[in-house]
């Protein structure tokens, strides 16, 4: 993995964001990135995902802002007054450090913002309403200032908040969330009618309900990743519901426990292999091949760093991650991952099923990945046919035991250059030349 932009100082981030949560082999850098797309050092930054000229981002005291490349400003769209160190409990609308975002996979112009409540935009901001009850326990012995000698409650510490808001990639409707105090729900509605499931998990009680991936495969499936730190127990706790959390099963037991760094703060499922996971925790990395009943820890240059966010591009095949301090890291093309354990042990070749390559301007490729249990005498030649079986393209290159890569610039093969030979009336014998004679002209 290798570490891309510079992100906020210690919030969750989001994909592409701000700070903190939000080929295999390892973790590479990425390009400059460019500042003030709005939001601020904290908050989730969320890209439009068909309008790649629209971010939107959060911050705390209740800001929420979309910026325009177009006109190269972002402008606030908050759903009520800036709480600027509003305490808890006079404030109408709570809101934390790192209030969560998400855009509805049906409909870009559909956006959902957390609070106490959730509330949802479809006209770009310029109006919300409120589509959930308060969802957090409602204690008042936890809705209070911050305290000290100058009030600072800008939402750091405030409990009793939405910390986590999914909507199903598959299903219409179904939204999964989760607070900052333990609790987890669902609306299969869009919003109409909510189901506290909080009971089914048999959980400790205060967990911070870090984020919660509905699957991709199943609907009524989904991950989740609760964090107790704040509760002095320091242990991961994963858990997946197969049956819309009427049940919960706990799949974190084989991920390392009793170190302070152990708790975990995000979980996520391959959606190009279902029962692959993902999982970051207060220092590390690891994945699962079995639906998290075995994990194994991958570094590949990732610091030891909490792991605050990670996204899996579907057609990208990369694993996208954030960690605190600003950083954001790419693991490019996973398909040896995620194809490791199909590979006959004893196949002579074994070649990949490849990505999809991509044409940019003026660029783009395909990589090719295969499998050699002994190097060859001989080049490795690799041909590329068109949807009519005709042969457009051939690469040739040394081969070598293990893993090997071919890369195609998806162009074709270089036209063969047409040689023409005419007898110049004047001069009949002049191919009979020594500056001709035996050679391609």
């Amino acid at each position: 993995m290798s570490p891309g932009g510079r992100g906020g100082r210690g919030g969750r981030g989001g994909f592409g964001g701000f700070g903190g949560r939000g080929g295999f082999g390892g973790f590479q850098r990425t390009a400059p990135w460019e500042h003030n797309l709005g939001g601020c050092e904290s908050g989730f930054t969320v890209p439009d995902p068909t309008d790649p000229d629209i971010v939107w981002a959060t911050c705390y005291a209740n800001e929420v802002s979309r910026w325009d490349a177009r006109t190269g400003l972002a402008r606030a769209v908050s759903p009520w007054i800036h709480t600027l160190d509003f305490a808890p409990d006079q404030a109408k609308y709570r809101c934390h450090w790192t209030p969560p975002l998400a855009i509805d996979p049906f409909d870009h112009n559909t956006v959902y913002y957390g609070c106490q409540v959730i509330f949802k935009t479809t006209n770009g901001g310029q109006s919300w309403s409120v589509i959930s009850p308060d969802l957090s326990t409602q204690d008042p012995s936890r809705i209070v200032s911050s305290g000290g000698l100058v009030g600072d409650n800008l939402g750091q510490f405030a409990g009793e908040v939405v910390f986590a808001i999914a909507p199903s990639p598959i299903q219409r409707g179904l939204i999964w969330a989760g607070t900052n105090d333990g609790k987890v729900w669902y609306t299969r509605d869009g919003g109409a009618h909510w189901n506290d499931v909080t009971q089914n998990v048999h959980m400790p009680a205060w967990g911070t309900v870090r984020q919660i991936s509905p699957s991709v495969f199943d609907p009524g499936t989904a991950y989740m990743a609760v964090d107790y730190h704040l509760m002095d127990d320091r242990d991961p706790f994963i858990y997946k519901t197969t049956d819309y959390g009427k049940t919960w099963t706990k799949i974190s037991d084989a991920l390392p426990h009793g170190g302070p760094l152990d708790y975990v703060m995000s979980v996520v499922e391959n959606p190009n292999r279902q029962g692959m996971l993902f999982a970051g925790t207060g220092h590390a990395f690891y994945y699962s091949m079995d639906d998290g009943t075995h994990w194994t820890h991958f570094q590949g240059g990732l610091p030891a760093a909490p792991v605050t966010w990670i996204v899996v591009p579907k057609l990208w095949h990369d694993v996208v991650v954030s960690t605190y301090g600003r950083g954001i890291w790419i693991m490019h093309d996973i398909t040896r991952l995620e194809q490791k354990d199909r590979m006959p042990v004893d196949a002579a070749v074994y070649f990949y099923a490849p990505r999809p390559g991509w044409r940019l301007a003026r660029s783009g490729n395909a990589e090719f990945l295969f499998h050699l249990r002994s190097a060859p005498k001989d080049s490795v030649e690799l041909e590329i046919s068109d949807s009519r079986g005709a042969v457009i393209r051939t690469m040739r290159q040394a081969g070598r035991a293990g893993d090997n890569m071919m890369q195609w610039n998806l162009q074709y093969d270089e036209p063969v250059q047409v040689a023409l030979r005419t007898v110049a009336p004047d001069n009949p014998y002049i191919w009979d030349e020594a500056r001709f004679k035996g050679k391609d002209t």
